[in-house]
């Protein structure tokens, strides 16, 4: 079970960076997918020589809040690892733009405390929820990417 479900996890994931890929090469056709195990980020602008993480988050309709990994089984991963230039939340019905820098510099301001939580699949991780509602995440596709 634990693996269908992650594999299912990762599939939807899958989607969420074609969908924003296909938003991206509207205005650069030359954009790619990373196809390999590669952390630093999810697609390449090779025209800005730009990377873009994408995250899906289908829950932020509900709760209100964006999730940002800080940690996961105690070692820095997420936004604190990320060589991303830019981050893309697609909630499944939008796309949310903003640069990595802009990212922290909101996590900063918001002064919010991270939580401490156990997954699904009993892995440790240390997050922050951003509320939508704070955030100037609502960009326009192609303002800058």
């Amino acid at each position: 079970m634990f693996v269908n479900h992650f594999q299912k996890d990762l599939e939807i994931g899958h989607k969420a960076e074609i969908h924003v890929l296909q938003e991206i090469r509207a205005k650069y056709p030359a954009a790619v997918q990373i196809k390999v195990k590669f952390s630093g980020y999810d697609l390449w602008i090779p025209e800005t020589s730009q990377g873009v993480e994408v995250k899906y988050d289908y829950a932020s309709k509900r709760t209100g809040n964006f999730v940002f990994e800080l940690e996961a089984n105690h070692k820095p991963s997420g936004i604190m690892t990320s060589t991303a230039h830019w981050w893309v939340i697609y909630d499944g019905e939008k796309s949310y733009y903003i640069e990595r820098d802009e990212m922290l510099k909101l996590l900063i301001m918001a002064n919010i405390n991270w939580k401490d939580f156990t997954n699904s699949y009993g892995e440790y991780r240390k997050v922050i929820f951003l509320p939508v509602s704070y955030t100037h995440l609502t960009l326009p596709t192609n303002r800058e990417v």
